[in-house]
């Protein structure tokens, strides 16, 4: 993978894991993929992402987003279409996992290797189809949703909890630091954020007191005011229920 600038874009970053998959240029070691869940919503794709990026820039870690939907479907996901294209990714940018044997030779290799590991974001168990390739291989958890239980790993890397979105759990793992540096991950983070809990508004019950303290702790880093936060949240909100062209 590509020894990226200080300030590198996510498009970047994604182009590079892309081209690792494609082109199979591994030199050994673990690779970690980052997998959200098979409705594939914005909360799924961005969480994971923005967590791939971080492993791979703060920990050193090779790590890839997987987007858990075929290609073909992609462009129904009208919210998520319109926020990647806001930091110039297109679908052409992303890794897809179904129909796809490119990447599924590569998993099935780094598996037979036990050179693989799966982190699971906005979801806890994986499809009955995918859980013989990749259920050994379960790292790590980053979801909201009902813990199901399923796979042995150290409560510290099960981070389950039922709040409005997986992308405030990814938040709390990241330092003002690199957020403030990485203003694409820190806004995809909050309009994620923004969407999944209604704005904020109590009266919706989607959000906690958590999702508020990480989204109030983006604006601040992205020094957003109230106009450009009600922007955000109703663009991202429109694009959601728009008819796919």
């Amino acid at each position: 993978m590509e020894n990226f600038t200080k300030k590198i874009l996510m498009k970047s970053f994604l182009r590079s894991c892309k081209d690792l998959v494609t082109n199979k240029t591994f030199n050994g070691g673990t690779l970690a993929i980052c997998l959200g869940n098979q409705a594939s919503d914005l909360d799924s794709i961005v969480s994971s992402i923005v967590f791939s990026y971080a492993q791979y820039k703060r920990d050193k870690i090779t790590s890839i987003p997987i987007i858990n939907i075929p290609a073909d479907e992609y462009n129904l996901r009208t919210d998520a279409t319109w926020f990647l294209e806001k930091f110039g990714i297109s679908g052409e940018d992303l890794i897809f996992y179904h129909q796809n044997p490119t990447l599924i030779d590569v998993l099935e290799s780094l598996g037979k290797e036990n050179n693989l590991q799966v982190i699971l974001t906005d979801h806890n168990k994986l499809t009955p189809e995918q859980e013989p390739l990749l259920g050994n291989f379960v790292y790590q958890i980053i979801d909201h949703h009902v813990d199901e239980k399923c796979y042995d790993i150290p409560s510290e890397r099960r981070i389950i909890d039922l709040i409005g979105s997986s992308c405030t759990l990814v938040a709390e793992l990241l330092s003002d630091d690199m957020l403030r540096e990485d203003r694409e991950c820190c806004e995809a983070l909050l309009g994620t954020i923004l969407l999944d809990t209604m704005n904020l508004e109590p009266k919706f019950k989607k959000v906690t007191p958590r999702d508020e303290k990480q989204a109030l702790r983006l604006l601040a880093l992205l020094s957003f005011e109230q106009k450009q936060r009600e922007e955000l949240f109703e663009k991202l909100f429109f694009e959601r229920f728009k008819f796919p062209s």
